[in-house]
């Protein structure tokens, strides 16, 4: 066994106002991983499921902005964060996480990793919404330096959930699904 740290939950803590840090020990051989997280955040469940290849660590390539856990545990051992895909949103809502119904809204979602030396770079970006939850309608999204940018096309009321997809060249994905992203007003 090895030691390789899977810091899915301390930047998507971070970004949603909590931190957790996690590491595993995982086989030697490189492999294809999936880990699932499902969080409940203002009223929203965000499902997220994280696909990434990882191999044996046999030196340290951290940075100092994402130390590895094991070396505050006393381990001095190699490790290195994984090359998850995670996202950040600008909804462009109101404060009361709202936005006006019965016309097209832009949403940008950027695409980040962990500190890594020298990250994969993501190679496309899919957003969809729906109401209710089993309808998907697939949004026209234009990359714009390095995030997306999406145009939804919004009825008058209603709840709306979103979905997203990003893959990069090492074949990352991240899919998130968001139930209540916004209401519309």
């Amino acid at each position: 066994m090895r030691r390789s740290i899977v810091a899915l939950a301390a930047v998507l803590g971070l970004a949603l106002g909590g931190c957790s840090f996690m590491a595993y020990d995982l086989p030697p051989e490189s492999k294809e991983y999936r880990y699932t997280m499902k969080q409940f955040r203002g009223g929203a469940t965000v499902n997220t499921a994280w696909t990434f290849w990882s191999k044996q660590v046999t030196v340290d390539d951290q940075s100092p902005n994402y130390p590895c856990v094991l070396t505050y545990a006393g381990q001095g051992v190699p490790c290195k964060p994984e090359s998850a895909i995670f996202l950040r949103y600008d909804l462009g809502v109101a404060l009361d996480n709202t936005v006006q119904g019965g016309r097209s809204h832009k949403i940008t979602v950027t695409p980040f990793y962990q500190d890594l030396t020298s990250p994969p770079k993501v190679t496309s970006l899919t957003v969809e919404m729906t109401l209710d939850g089993t309808r998907w309608r697939k949004a026209p999204v234009r990359p714009a330096g390095a995030a997306y940018t999406a145009t939804l096309q919004l009825p008058k009321t209603g709840v709306v959930g979103l979905r997203v997809l990003a893959k990069d060249n090492s074949g990352a994905t991240v899919n998130q699904t968001i139930d209540k992203a916004f209401r519309l007003s």
